[in-house]
């Protein structure tokens, strides 16, 4: 069985010198909650738990992706993942158009309970002014969600990102399966107004 599906795409310019890296912060004293980057030891700590989230982290880690995280001294807020290049390519996108695109921002959530609280936009900030440019070059950092995804959509605009189009995406669909297998770029396309936007 086939299926298309749209995402809209944002983009928004990140540039960094040649050779860096994200940077992990120091986390500020008394913070109720604070961004970093997640590494093994912290994904252990955040997500022990969670047998299936752990794997998928591990995956994307191993694989190349950065994973950035809110969090608290005793858990996870929200989190995120950036992949460069076809790297660690978020699952529900082609890999050559995440190859053709360079950086992109995915697997992203944020807890039920800590939502409005500006979170996701803090996570998105993070991601981006941490993310590795190769070769000391601006470059674009690109991020998609549904067209009936009205939060997150706010939120992305309001971390500073532009609209960059609509990707529509053909899978093929088995059970417990959806695999990309095409898409179509339509980047001068505009995105569906959201309420009090002109």
């Amino acid at each position: 069985m086939f299926i298309v599906r749209d995402w809209l795409v944002f983009r928004k310019a990140c540039s960094r010198g040649a050779g860096d890296v994200m940077v992990q912060p120091p986390a500020e004293d008394g913070a109720e909650w604070y961004p970093e980057i997640v590494t093994l030891e912290s994904m252990q700590a955040l997500f022990g738990e969670d047998v299936a989230c752990r794997a998928r982290f591990e995956r994307l880690a191993k694989a190349g992706g950065v994973g950035a995280v809110i969090r608290s001294k005793e858990k996870w807020l929200a989190y995120g993942w950036v992949s460069f290049g076809a790297k660690a390519a978020p699952s529900h996108l082609p890999v050559s158009l995440v190859r053709r695109a360079g950086f992109w921002i995915h697997t992203c959530h944020t807890r039920e309970e800590c939502r409005g609280r500006g979170l996701y936009k803090r996570l998105l900030a993070f991601i981006v002014d941490n993310a590795l440019v190769p070769h000391g070059r601006s470059q674009h950092v690109y991020i998609d969600t549904a067209p009936g995804n009205l939060p997150a959509r706010r939120a992305i605009r309001a971390a500073g990102f532009v609209e960059a189009g609509r990707l529509r995406v053909l899978y093929l669909r088995l059970p417990r399966v959806r695999h990309p297998l095409f898409s179509w770029w339509f980047t001068s396309e505009g995105h569906p107004l959201l309420d009090g936007q002109h």
